[in-house]
């Protein structure tokens, strides 16, 4: 029983620091000189840039 304790314990923490670094990447700036989803898909299929 201490060791599912124990196990739920290091989980929830493993858990939070997803969270947390997940929070900091949506709280960043967006670069704009990377391409967006859309630019990529023209350019991979029509060899074109939009």
């Amino acid at each position: 029983m201490i060791k599912l304790i124990k196990l739920i314990r290091d989980f929830d923490k493993r858990l939070t620091k997803i969270e947390k670094m997940l929070e900091s990447v949506n709280n960043q700036p967006v670069n704009s000189d990377q391409s967006s989803y859309k630019e990529v898909i023209d350019e991979w299929l029509n060899g074109k840039k939009s």
